[in-house]
């Protein structure tokens, strides 16, 4: 066992990332299936994007929906106005 003298510091690994908020917690979960092809364009862009595969799709189908929403309710709002 070695003795440490004052000048010695110790250095802690944090433990993984800070637990994230209760309501920004990843509860849900749910799998798609690829052909190779499209899992290795998906990974490729993920790469380049600098993101792990999981958080590129995430994010990617976030996107789409936020854009098929906004769509319908721009829709739903032209046909009560005329």
């Amino acid at each position: 066992m070695r003795k440490r003298t004052k000048e010695q510091t110790v250095i802690t690994k944090s433990k993984g990332r800070p637990p994230a908020p209760a309501d920004a917690k990843k509860e849900k979960q749910f799998g798609i299936r690829t052909t190779e092809a499209e899992h290795e364009r998906l990974e490729r862009a993920a790469q380049i994007d600098r993101r792990t595969l999981a958080e590129f799709v995430r994010l990617a189908a976030l996107d789409k929906a936020d854009e098929v929403i906004r769509n319908h309710e721009l829709k739903q709002k032209e046909s009560a106005d005329s």
